[in-house]
């Protein structure tokens, strides 16, 4: 089994209001945490998720 690190890349953020309540919607950060620490996956949909809600494209 071969580990590609490119694959599992994650970051953590402070969210913007709109991120907040799409992660809070999603259950991605059951903690409350003030920083998320999500997948650069996730955060791109977090992000597609949030504009539309905010009626941004």
């Amino acid at each position: 089994m071969i580990h590609d690190s490119a694959l599992d890349v994650t970051d953590a953020r402070e969210p913007t209001p709109a991120q907040a309540d799409v992660i809070e919607l999603l259950e991605l950060n059951p903690a409350h945490r003030p920083r998320v620490r999500l997948t650069l996956k996730q955060w791109r949909q977090v992000d597609r998720v949030a504009a539309r809600l905010t009626g941004q494209r």
